[in-house]
């Protein structure tokens, strides 16, 4: 992030639609949709973004949900249950599962579970585990750390798509969120690490789409999305100043946002209307902006 908020979302899509939500409104109401018979599985589970995804996807219906994280989670397992209750629907078959995303086989030791627990399948896919490292600048990062970021942030989630991908193909909803950062597209200095992985996360998305998109036989829909400004453990690790700007709070398939980054806090409404124009743009995708006529009397002038 930049080291001036007032410059952090100056080359950023933050404004590609006009109106900004900053916590759960009428068109993404979990408790108007109806995910029966859907299983759904997230990691990165026990807190944070994690926790509260869990608790919509109960409000919502999911018929089955697993919890995959490293801390304890006892008590998100009882409290997604409750959401689904108060909801009006059935609690959840819950699978906590203990699991190190760096750690391959504690990543398969999940999905044999899943696949056993599920009925071999699930689908509905959030790699949402991350880590920041320290808000510093590069000549002050501690190797170890600032590779960390890159393990958890794009290692961790290539680690657990490669195993779980036979899972989601078993399904006919087959959906891949990836949680980035509007961190990936914001210029400045401060926290290479954890802006530099969930950028190439952003392309690791459209790799998965370009190779198991709906135009493919696999028909998967892969999305990175930036959850949002909150007050979470990890957004906590920021300075001081930056806390004010975390305001939002946390809480259907639409296929042709496969491969592409989209962001919470826009309205959903607004930016189905701007379908045609995305499409057609082939917008909300990471590309290098060239002036062939400049390039040219720069080639010429050498």
């Amino acid at each position: 992030m930049s080291n001036d908020p007032g410059q952090k979302y100056s080359n950023t899509s933050r404004n590609f639609v006009p109106t900004m939500h900053h916590d759960t409104y009428a068109a993404i109401d979990p408790t108007k949709a109806d995910l029966k018979g859907k299983y759904v599985f997230i990691t990165g589970a026990s807190k944070g973004i994690g926790k509260a995804a869990a608790l919509s996807f109960a409000k919502a219906g999911a018929s089955g949900i697993a919890l995959g994280g490293r801390s304890p989670l006892t008590s998100i397992v009882e409290e997604t249950k409750i959401a689904a209750i108060f909801a009006g629907h059935p609690a959840p078959k819950i699978l906590a599962l203990s699991l190190d995303v760096m750690d391959s086989s504690s990543v398969d030791d999940a999905a044999r579970r899943i696949s056993t627990e599920f009925g071999g399948r699930f689908d509905v896919f959030v790699n949402n585990a991350g880590y920041m490292s320290r808000h510093v600048p590069l000549a002050e990062t501690d190797p170890e750390d600032w590779w960390r970021g890159h393990e958890v942030n794009l290692k961790g989630p290539y680690l657990v798509t490669q195993p779980f991908f036979p899972l989601l193909m078993t399904s006919t909803h087959k959906v891949l969120l990836n949680i980035s950062s509007i961190g990936a597209l914001m210029g400045g200095g401060y926290s290479s690490a954890y802006r530099t992985s969930k950028l190439a996360l952003v392309r690791f998305t459209e790799v998965l789409d370009i190779e198991n998109g709906p135009q493919t036989k696999n028909g998967v829909v892969a999305i990175a999305a930036h959850p949002g400004g909150m007050k979470t453990e990890l957004a906590l690790h920021l300075p001081e100043k930056w806390h004010a700007e975390l305001v939002d709070t946390v809480e259907e398939r639409r296929e042709w946002l496969g491969g592409r980054y989209v962001s919470v806090n826009w309205d959903v409404g607004e930016l189905e209307a701007r379908k045609e124009n995305v499409l057609r743009g082939d917008l909300l995708k990471v590309r290098l902006a060239v002036n062939l006529a400049v390039n040219l009397f720069l080639m010429l002038e050498i």
